[in-house]
């Protein structure tokens, strides 16, 4: 027969346990909206570059804020629920095709940068 000590630390173990993977789960969940905005950027960026006709050089970068896609109308809500953040997109012109890497920055989230 289990004693109550172990009875009552199985209990804990598997409380703690689903515990840690709502809190995960949650995390994940809050990781995508912040993902959603990062997506939201880059897009605004590359209807800017087809909008204001920016032509780049193979190797060349281009640093677009937000002032610019402001500007162009095409600033997306840079706010993930009550989290306000602000945001750029580094353009760099590979061989055929633009790449792009948004960056945002929230009280509760920063993009990870390489």
């Amino acid at each position: 027969m289990i004693d109550k000590k172990t009875k009552i630390l199985g209990i804990f173990s598997v409380t703690l346990i689903i515990v840690f993977f709502i809190i995960a789960f949650l995390q994940m969940n809050n990781d995508k909206k912040y993902k959603m905005l990062e997506n939201e950027l880059e897009e605004s960026a590359s209807l800017y570059i087809i909008k204001t006709k920016t032509q780049l050089t193979k190797g060349d970068k281009f640093k677009i804020t937000e002032k610019m896609l402001e500007e162009e109308l095409l600033l997306p809500v840079m706010k993930v629920d009550d989290d306000k953040c602000t945001g750029s997109v580094e353009v760099t012109k590979k061989l055929d095709e633009y790449a792009y890497k948004p960056y945002i920055k929230c009280n509760k989230y920063e993009s990870y940068t390489e």
